[in-house]
């Protein structure tokens, strides 16, 4: 049940109130650029701005902040989590929460918990991972940091969405081993969360990228299509065809970032009682 300790408005001036709030369902979100969102990030590194309805905030939609505080959702949903990571445009965690409170009102509110960096690879996210980029911080101890303030004063932690991979497609050896890898992290978030049934929502890598490396990115499209047959409780989501990209080839546009949410949402709703 909704325990709202105080009230928010934003001031005619758009400033945020702070807030005390406990989400009814909480999703972590994790991976790596499309998980944080580059849509409208143009080539000179800048966000355009532009956030299209699905993506509007909502006053039943929520966000843990780097201070490990609730307050209202707005795009770009993951900026300022890192000090190192500043690029954050559109992703699809809004879409996502807007069109699942469209399908099940009985949610009620849904608590954002950012946590996705920008090139990480499977490895960056391993329990005990402790050398390389990003050298600031543990990212698996700070998604298991997240993941329990999210619930101190209650909520329900109803999934962990997760979109990752394409930093691993840069060598053979390390995308053959990239299935392995996914499920153990899997296993060990489920295990420190004390939640072995914890629902994931697993986004594959979209095919039809015009990329160099798409050899590669089959390997890891193939690991991630193959997941729900060792992990239980699981639903994999495959981006349509038709999604855009931004100049790069590698970043979802912001147009897609809404389809890709907004179906996702929908996945995960028709999976099951269990699920949504």
């Amino acid at each position: 049940m909704m325990n709202i300790i105080l009230l928010f408005f934003f001031l005619a001036s758009s400033t945020q109130v702070a807030i005390s709030i406990t989400p009814d369902h909480i999703f972590l979100l994790a991976g790596q650029s499309n998980m944080v969102g580059y849509g409208g990030i143009g080539i000179n590194g800048r966000w355009d701005g532009i956030i299209p309805p699905d993506c509007q905030s909502s006053p039943y939609i929520f966000r843990l902040d780097r201070a490990l505080c609730w307050s209202q959702a707005k795009e770009p949903l993951h900026a300022d989590i890192y000090l190192r990571e500043k690029l954050a445009g559109v992703g699809p965690s809004m879409p996502f929460a807007r069109r699942i409170l469209e399908l099940r009102p009985g949610y009620r509110t849904i608590g954002l918990v950012p946590c996705a960096y920008g090139g990480t690879t499977m490895d960056q996210w391993l329990k005990n991972y402790s050398h390389g980029e990003p050298s600031t911080i543990n990212l698996y101890n700070n998604l298991i940091r997240r993941a329990m303030a999210s619930q101190r004063t209650g909520g329900r932690l109803a999934g962990l969405i997760w979109w990752q991979g394409g930093a691993d497609a840069k060598d053979s050896t390390i995308a053959q081993q990239y299935g392995k890898k996914l499920e153990r992290f899997f296993s060990d978030v489920r295990q420190d969360l004390r939640r072995p049934n914890l629902p994931i929502i697993l986004i594959v890598i979209p095919k039809g990228r015009p990329l160099k490396d798409e050899k590669l990115i089959n390997k890891i499209r193939r690991a991630q299509l193959q997941m729900n047959n060792t992990i239980t409780n699981m639903v994999v989501f495959d981006p349509p065809k038709k999604l855009t990209y931004q100049p790069d080839h590698v970043h979802v546009s912001t147009p897609s970032q809404v389809l890709v949410g907004r179906e996702l949402a929908e996945l995960f709703c028709n999976a099951g009682s269990y699920y949504c």
